[in-house]
């Protein structure tokens, strides 16, 4: 479609050689050199921190990455023979269309049957009060995509369901101081629900499968199962952004992975470099310069024939097996939650004990895998972007179709959070491949289509495996406090400086959070004052 050619278009001119003198680097540093900046990580947050830098006139800055290309945990896959966003993050909803945008559209349909609009709104009324309840705030639109209002202040809904009284209203606010975040998003929402739902008021079966079904986008906006998520990961974002509410945004017409790899030419970029420690000792009281050990592996045979037919020659990449050291005055560091965990990085000396202790037991990665289903043609409605399974059985409570946003494409996409999405990587084939199949009936199911041979083929994102990311974005634990995102991103020592979606107090688990986190990170290394308008700035202009 319009859209595959555009793509192609892009990686034609990403692989021709840039016309502009300096500005395309190898990424390899002469003995004894020191750069001014080494970023750790050429995700969103990386690239977004080097750019920002390089604008500035920063021109000794090289950016690190493990994987064999740049882009993080924004990813295309072209399995299906067209580049389709697996990225780790939820797929953004307010598409482009052939360079036009459009606001989504769609809802829970059950049997190819679409929700009655009277009970949808009644249910999700019940849901944005109970959301409310939670953060003992006043009521807005959490889902305004179903009906496609945008936020407002609500009145109590009218219908089946038990109308909140001013006592339950007293009891929320009590609730809220009660529950101070240690508690999980889970038990918060059974106290409520069986006050709400278990009233003494007939309400229909429906409306319970609808109910359930906004917990499982909660589930996957989340990334976890609510029974691991404290009520702090709502609390941190702001009114306008909430889980709920971030699901949703926007793409570039050709996806941000691409974008990404426009920006990486511009920047000194070595691929397949795994840092594998930090160094930062004094000399007789005097700085010496940061020490960073690097383990160069080469790319893989497949990567490197994809690379050379999709993408040119963008990075360089290790030629050899080997390790070696890299000086660099500052270091801005933006890999995962999970590789923070797993100790990849050792630093000396070691982190401070508020650090660690955040990213060991109070943050934690989610896991958020897309299943794309590639058809040999649409049999599905194509008047709506999405399609919700109400069945509370269903392994994937949420579809997206792209034959809508690229016409004639029969390719869907699939969200799976939690431990459905841990089912999805398991080791044993047996039951990966009985997910994907159960996912496949569930799309059959909600479209109300007899399954056939109309399946063509299937691709399956696995974050957690990727041993350089470790899961899709972070989530708050119940041993959280709400300040993660503030410690976590604090420098060490003015020369070692923090980025990634986990570091943003506004937009945490977002690829906004991410761009916008590698901006400060880049501002603090420069000593300049924090400022929103370039960080606006910059972001709009790269996307």
């Amino acid at each position: 479609g319009g859209v595959c050619r555009a793509v192609a278009d892009c990686v034609m001119e990403a692989a021709a050689p840039r016309a502009e003198a300096g500005e395309t680097a190898t990424g390899e540093a002469a003995a004894g050199e020191v750069w001014d900046v080494v970023v750790v990580g050429a995700g969103a947050a990386g690239l977004c921190a080097a750019e920002y830098l390089r604008r500035a006139g920063v021109r000794r800055v090289l950016v690190l990455e493990a994987h064999d290309e740049v882009g993080g945990r924004c990813r295309a896959d072209w399995a299906t023979g067209a580049p389709v966003d697996v990225g780790a993050g939820a797929c953004e909803m307010r598409l482009a269309r052939r360079g036009c945008e459009h606001t989504a559209g769609g809802g829970p349909m059950e049997d190819g049957k679409e929700l009655e609009a009277e009970l949808g709104e009644s249910v999700l009324i019940l849901w944005e009060e109970t959301m409310m309840e939670l953060l003992g705030e006043t009521c807005e639109t959490a889902f305004g995509f179903l009906s496609g209002a945008e936020s407002c202040q609500r009145s109590p809904r009218e219908s089946t369901l038990p109308a909140l009284s001013a006592t339950s209203r007293h009891s929320s606010a009590q609730n809220s101081r009660k529950c101070a975040g240690h508690d999980s998003i889970q038990a918060a929402l059974f106290e409520l629900r069986s006050r709400e739902l278990d009233a003494p008021v007939h309400v229909h079966p429906e409306e319970r499968e609808v109910y359930a079904w906004y917990e499982q986008l909660l589930k996957l906006a989340c990334a976890a199962d609510l029974s691991a998520v404290s009520l702090h990961s709502l609390r941190r974002y702001p009114a306008t952004r909430r889980p709920w509410n971030a699901f949703f945004g926007w793409i570039p017409p050709l996806g941000i992975a691409l974008e990404l790899h426009r920006i990486g030419r511009r920047l000194s970029v070595q691929t397949g470099a795994v840092v594998t420690k930090i160094c930062a000792h004094s000399n007789d009281g005097a700085r010496a310069p940061l020490t960073l050990t690097v383990w160069c592996r080469p790319a893989t045979k497949e990567v490197a024939r994809s690379r050379a037919e999709r993408q040119g020659r963008e990075q360089s990449q290790c030629s050899d097996e080997s390790s070696r050291e890299i000086c660099a005055k500052k270091a801005i560091v933006t890999v995962s939650v999970g590789v923070l965990r797993s100790k990849m990085i050792s630093f000396v000396p070691e982190l401070p004990q508020y650090k660690q202790t955040c990213y060991d037991t109070q943050l934690a990665m989610g896991l958020l895998n897309k299943v794309v289903l590639l058809f040999n043609r649409v049999f599905w409605p194509c008047d709506r972007d999405f399609f919700g399974a109400l069945s509370e059985e269903a392994t994937a409570p949420l579809f997206l179709s792209m034959a809508r946003i690229d016409p004639g494409t029969p390719i869907v996409i699939a969200f799976v959070g939690g431990h459905q999405a841990v089912q999805l990587e398991a080791t044993d084939s047996t039951v990966a491949q009985s997910s994907v199949d159960k996912i496949v009936d569930d799309f059959f199911d909600t479209v109300g289509h007899v399954r056939s041979d109309e399946l063509v083929a299937v691709s399956v994102s696995r974050w957690h495996s990727d041993s350089y990311i470790r899961g899709s974005h972070s989530y708050v634990t119940t041993q959280g406090n709400g300040h993660e995102a503030e410690d976590l991103e604090r420098p060490i020592d003015d020369r070692i400086y923090f980025a990634g979606e986990a570091t943003s107090s506004t937009h945490p688990g977002t690829l906004l959070g991410a761009l916008c986190s590698g901006v400060r990170a880049a501002q603090r290394a420069l000593n300049e004052p924090l400022d929103d308008s370039k960080l606006k700035s910059l972001v709009q202009e790269l996307f």
